[in-house]
C-alpha cells in the first residue's frame, strides 16, 4: 500500500525497514537504529520526520543524534477510523466512495480486492469480537497468568479456538480470579488449557524465572497486564498434552522451531517465550 500510494521514482528511492515489536523500548529503538545503519551506513545523516499526535508519540523522542522534523496534522483523517470504517462495513461499495476521500485511488482498489479473500472475512470478525470484547470488560485494567513450561529444550503450546486469535499458537494461560494469586492462576490454566496438571510444591521447585508484561499496546483487548512464570525440567519424558477449554490443540515444540512460528503466534508470546528462553 506505501508503494501503490507513490510514483515510480518514489517507490525507487523507498526502502522498508521491518521491525518486530519487542514490547521494550530500549530494544526497539536499538534495532530500528541497528537497521537503518544497515541501510544507509553508520556516518549516514538520518532526518526523522514525524508528527505527535498524542502520548502514543513518545517514540519520537528515543532517537538522539537523529534529526527531528516535525509535521502538523495536514488531513482530518487517522488509522483507527479508517480501520473502523473497513472492517466494520455494511457495504463495500459505500466504503469505498468514502475511502476514496482520504486515501489513494490505487490503494482503495487493493482493499477493495482484498475484501473479497477470506483472510478478510477472518480479520472482520475478529475486529468484531474485540470491539465486543472490550465492552464486556470495561474495568482500566486486568491481570492475566501464564505458565511457560519446559522439558529440556521443549515447550508446552496450545492452539487458540476463540475468535479473536484463533488458529494461533500461544502460551497456556488466563484472566486471574478475584480472589487467586497470579501463581495459582498460571497452574489453573495449564490444566485446562493444556491438560497438564503440576502440583503447587513441585512447580515451585521447578521456577526458572517470572516476568510481568504491561506495555500498554501488548494487546488490543485492553489494558492487559500478565505475569508469566517459567517451569523448566531438565529431564524425563514430556508428559502428554490435552487441550481443553479455550485450546483446540496442544503440543510440544523445540525451541529452536519457535523463530520460524512467530508469525503464526498469538500477540506478544513470541516476545515473552524469548525473554525466558532467547528465542530472537
Amino acid at each position: 500500500m506505501l508503494r501503490l500510494s507513490l510514483t515510480a521514482e518514489q517507490r525507487d528511492r523507498l526502502l522498508v525497514l521491518p521491525v518486530r515489536d519487542y514490547y521494550d523500548d530500549d530494544r526497539w529503538s536499538k534495532a530500528v537504529r541497528a537497521g537503518v545503519e544497515d541501510l544507509v551506513g553508520r556516518s549516514a545523516s538520518v532526518c526523522m520526520v514525524g508528527h505527535k499526535k498524542d502520548r502514543t508519540s513518545y517514540y519520537l523522542d528515543d532517537f538522539p543524534g537523529w534529526r527531528s522534523v516535525p509535521v502538523e496534522r495536514t488531513l482530518d483523517i487517522d488509522a483507527t477510523g479508517l480501520r473502523r470504517m473497513y472492517f466494520e462495513s455494511k457495504s463495500l461499495g459505500v466504503t469505498a466512495m468514502l475511502l476514496r476521500q482520504s486515501v489513494p485511488a490505487q490503494v482503495v482498489d487493493y482493499l477493495m480486492d482484498w475484501a473479497c479473500t477470506p483472510a478478510y472475512e477472518r480479520m472482520k470478525e475478529e475486529h468484531a469480537a474485540v470491539l465486543q470484547y472490550r465492552l464486556d470488560w470495561p474495568a482500566p485494567w486486568y491481570m492475566t497468568a501464564d505458565a511457560i513450561v519446559t522439558y529440556g529444550d521443549y515447550v508446552a503450546l496450545i492452539r487458540r479456538k476463540g475468535v479473536i486469535g484463533r488458529g494461533l499458537w500461544a502460551i497456556p494461560g488466563g484472566f486471574v480470579n478475584p480472589h487467586e494469586r497470579a501463581f495459582n492462576a498460571g497452574l489453573r490454566e495449564l490444566e485446562e488449557e493444556a491438560g497438564l496438571r503440576l502440583m503447587v510444591m513441585l512447580a515451585k521447585s521447578a521456577v526458572k524465572g517470572r516476568a510481568l508484561f504491561d506495555h500498554p499496546l501488548r494487546t488490543p483487548r485492553g489494558r492487559i497486564m500478565s505475569e508469566a512464570t517459567h517451569y523448566h525440567f531438565s529431564d524425563g519424558p514430556r508428559p502428554e498434552l490435552v487441550c481443553g477449554s479455550d485450546a483446540d490443540a496442544a503440543d510440544w515444540f523445540h525451541k529452536s522451531d519457535l523463530l520460524g512460528m512467530e508469525s503464526r503466534m498469538f500477540e506478544d508470546h513470541p516476545v515473552m517465550l524469548d525473554q525466558f528462553l532467547g528465542v530472537f
